[in-house]
């Protein structure tokens, strides 16, 4: 699936497909990973609203799923199974589809982008990426 980033020059995005079967066992597999290696009990999983965003372009595997808030669900209550009992932190994601999943949501913008007010700006040029 892709679509366009949210801000600054809006990159192409790629996005998981979360309804083909075992698309979500590598995601969950690199938490229980993470865990092993390093004892991490917070996730913060970031920039997963895509899957709300995309609708225009989306088609997905699953189409007995509804695009958006179904598709979204699935994603982050596989992604809540692999985190267990450990702490949840859902950022910068479709809010109300969070509900009685994470442990806590971010519901403002959380990391004071310069994009938000310079018009058309470069991401990239703007980090010193470029």
């Amino acid at each position: 699936m892709f679509g366009k980033w949210t801000w600054g020059s809006r990159e192409p995005m790629h996005v998981l497909d979360p309804t083909v079967p075992g698309a979500m066992d590598d995601p969950m597999r690199q938490i229980e990973l993470m865990r092993k290696a390093t004892g991490c009990r917070y996730w913060k999983m970031d920039f997963l609203a895509c899957l709300m965003y995309i609708l225009e372009q989306g088609c997905f595997a699953d189409s007995n799923l509804i695009a958006g808030m179904e598709v979204y669900r699935t994603a982050v209550e596989a992604l809540r199974r692999a985190a267990g009992t450990d702490y949840v932190y859902f950022c910068s994601n479709y809010g109300f589809g969070d509900f009685g999943v994470g442990d806590t949501t971010t519901t403002a913008a959380d990391i004071g982008n310069p994009c938000f007010s310079t018009p058309r700006a470069d991401d990239n040029m703007i980090y010193g990426l470029a």
